[in-house]
C-alpha cells in the first residue's frame, strides 16, 4: 500500500521443525519440536578452480561444493531437497548444517 507498510510484501516462509527421530543425528546435535530452519547447508555442482592450475593455464575442475540456502526465501520441498543433498547417498559428505532459530 501506499502508507509505508508491507502488506504487499511476499510473506516470509517459516519452517517447524515437528518431529524428530530417537535416532537421529538432529536431537543429538540440539535440534528441538518447534525450532525454526532458517537456514541449511546443500551441495551442488561447482567448478573448482586450484591457483596452481590456473597459473598453468589450466582451467578448473567440476566438483561438489558446500553452499547454504536460505529457508525463509524457498519452498519447504526446496529446502527438504537441499537437506537430503548432503547425505551419503546423494554425494554429499553426510553432515547437514541446520540453522535454527528457538522461540520462546
Amino acid at each position: 500500500g501506499g502508507d509505508g507498510g508491507d502488506e504487499d510484501a511476499p510473506q516470509a516462509r517459516q519452517i517447524v521443525v515437528t518431529e524428530l527421530l530417537d535416532s537421529g543425528s538432529a536431537r543429538g546435535g540440539g535440534v528441538e519440536v518447534g525450532d525454526l530452519v532458517r537456514a541449511t547447508t546443500y551441495v551442488t555442482m561447482g567448478m573448482s578452480y586450484p591457483a596452481w592450475q590456473l597459473m598453468l593455464g589450466g582451467v578448473g575442475k567440476p566438483t561438489l561444493l558446500k553452499s547454504v540456502l536460505a529457508a525463509e526465501k524457498a519452498s519447504f520441498e526446496t529446502v527438504l531437497a537441499a537437506i537430503g543433498s548432503n547425505g551419503q547417498e546423494a554425494q554429499g559428505n553426510g553432515q547437514v548444517v541446520l540453522f535454527v532459530e528457538r522461540g520462546g
